[in-house]
């Protein structure tokens, strides 16, 4: 039985194409990191490397994001900067990602294939964006991806199933949303008794061991570093989880709830895999619905020629509907989608494989592709009639019936084409006339040459569009980032307040030029004193009490920031407002 890290020395020693993709990562990344803290989920980390980690004082919010912390704090041992300590921690590992990926590709379709996909992996908008900035996204990615890969690998191999439980734990500490490739997990346990035809009783506890350390490594440091005991950090996350993900799960969908269920889950599902993750945005130009046309084909071909008793394909499948758990826990926001952007793609990717390559029959290649591309239509109706899927969307907005119909149809092309799928022998014996009437055609060299040549014209469109998304947030800060420098430029040497708000206050934390006071985090009183002893009152459009102070007070616009990366999705604008007593009252 070979050892995991002796076949990693084979592959890295003899294969060139894990290489060039890892030197096309880092090059296509390095360049473009992030000058500017882009959310505020950003400024929680970048405080928690500053003044310590301590989860009760959003240092990082709830749930702690400790192996992501730790990982950070390593880098910035060596590089003394915590923004490129967290930048460039994004950016390596989201060049490494590759590696794993293109690893479990490589098992499923033709090696060419897997390249080209591989490229397609890295050219990809959004996860192109994501890493160059201080967020967990892409770091969650690359040890979700790792983690898919040894279980896949572990079905046959003990050593490598160990090894998936150790790293799935690991993954857990880097983003906490990672506990949902257990689910994984459990599938890979099934298959690997099935593979060896009895309950391994010893393996399986093994597995179980190796998990647990796993989640000791970040757990019982992060209750020690981040938090005063076990009670504390449960009654933090608690608190987090009531104020920000409770009140926007599926459960406070306006009525009618069963329809609005159904809108909110094919927007959040066509907006995660389709829209935001191969467009940046939801816009309904003609160059949007080109772009995500070829993913809308490819998942319907992968559905259309699903084969449950394909491990593959059922990894793949149940990887993809691991995005329900965001799309029913929690509102919309584009990131969200990234840990499961790898098997959508792989899913996609198996689809043009099964069209190209794998069905022998003519007439049943013919047919999956016509009825895909009927489903293809079909969806780019409904993204093209619908309204857009907005940051924060928890109720989805009001849509006509028709788009709902569309939907049900593009699944009904998906049933009847499996359906059609039941191949007999005489439609076997038949697929002798593509020899004849279609030589050339007929030779799978040449459709997979053609496949290859589709998908690197891809990667060139994805590429561009990917690398013009990247350059903004290198070349200019986010508007958060603008708003905070501008308090600190031009209010020097004034007594000034600011209004707290979930979406700046964790960059004025980060602000290096002196204290700031933040008030009205837990009430309005704080601002109407602050406002009496004569100090200025600044606040943001996005302060909570911005509508009651603007009618008690005389309240009056400083500056207005606008941003167009995907990075900024949480506050793509954001307004500046202030008021003193020199104002009138």
């Amino acid at each position: 039985m070979q050892r995991p890290i002796n076949y990693l020395a084979a592959v890295f020693e003899g294969n060139v194409s894990i290489w060039l993709l890892l030197l096309i990562g880092l090059i296509t990344r390095l360049p473009f990191l992030s000058v500017s803290l882009d959310e505020v989920d950003s400024g929680n980390f970048y405080n928690a490397l500053k003044y310590g980690y301590d989860i009760a004082n959003f240092r990082p919010h709830a749930p702690g994001y400790p192996l992501y912390i730790f990982l950070g704090w390593l880098l910035d041992y060596v590089i003394r900067d915590y923004l490129t300590s967290l930048t460039l921690l994004s950016a390596v590992l989201g060049s490494l990602s590759v590696i794993p990926f293109y690893l479990l590709l490589k098992q499923m379709v033709d090696h060419r294939i897997a390249i080209s996909g591989s490229l397609l992996f890295l050219a990809n908008p959004l996860f192109w964006v994501f890493s160059e900035t201080a967020l967990a996204d892409v770091p969650a990615v690359f040890f979700g991806t790792l983690s898919v890969w040894l279980m896949y690998k572990g079905v046959t191999n003990r050593n490598y199933y160990m090894l998936a439980c150790m790293f799935t734990g690991l993954a857990v500490g880097i983003r906490q949303a990672n506990i949902t490739f257990v689910v994984l997990l459990l599938l890979g346990s099934i298959y690997f008794c099935l593979n060896v035809k009895r309950f391994p009783i010893k393996q399986i506890s093994l597995g179980m061991a190796f998990f647990a350390i796993g989640l000791a490594v970040w757990f019982f440091p992060m209750i020690v570093m981040g938090s005063d005991g076990l009670a504390e950090y449960i009654e933090i996350t608690r608190q987090q989880w009531i104020s920000v993900v409770s009140v926007s799960d599926a459960s406070n969908v306006e009525r009618p709830w069963i329809i609005n269920i159904f809108y909110r889950i094919e927007r959040f599902f066509i907006g995660y895999h389709f829209l935001y993750s191969w467009t940046g945005s939801d816009t309904k130009a003609a160059l949007t619905l080109v772009l995500v046309a070829p993913w809308l084909f490819g998942f319907c071909a992968f559905l259309s020629t699903f084969n449950v008793r394909d491990r593959s394909h059922l990894f793949i499948l149940f990887w993809v509907l691991l995005s329900f758990y965001p799309i029913l826990s929690i509102h919309f926001l584009p990131r969200y989608g990234l840990l499961y952007f790898p098997a959508f793609l792989i899913s996609a990717l198996i689809g043009f494989h099964q069209v190209f390559l794998r069905i022998g029959d003519l007439r049943r290649r013919i047919e999956v592709g016509i009825f895909s591309m009927l489903g293809t239509v079909l969806i780019l109706y409904v993204i093209k009639h619908q309204p857009p899927v907005n940051t924060f969307e928890v109720t989805p907005p009001l849509t006509d019936f028709y788009v709902a119909i569309l939907v049900l149809l593009s699944l009904v092309t998906v049933a009847i084409c499996r359906w059609r799928g039941r191949t007999t022998r005489e439609d076997i014996i038949k697929t002798g006339i593509e020899g004849v009437w279609f030589p050339r055609i007929g030779r799978p060299n040449f459709r997979l040459r053609c496949l290859t040549i589709a998908l690197l014209v891809m990667v060139i469109a994805y590429g561009a569009l990917g690398i013009m998304q990247a350059t903004v947030a290198h070349s200019d800060p986010s508007p958060s980032e603008k708003l905070v420098s501008l308090v600190e430029n031009n209010y020097r040497g004034q007594d000034f307040t600011v209004c707290w708000d979930n979406q700046t206050h964790s960059l004025f934390d980060a602000s290096d030029s002196y204290g700031i006071s933040l008030l009205g985090h837990d009430g309005i009183q704080d601002l109407y004193d602050s406002y009496q002893n004569g100090y200025v009152l600044l606040m943001s459009d996005r302060c909570e009490w911005i509508d009651e102070l603007d009618v008690q007070l005389d309240v009056r616009e400083v500056a207005s920031f606008h941003g167009r990366s995907p990075l900024w999705a949480k506050v793509p604008s954001i307004t500046l407002y202030e008021s003193k007593k020199s104002f009138g009252q």
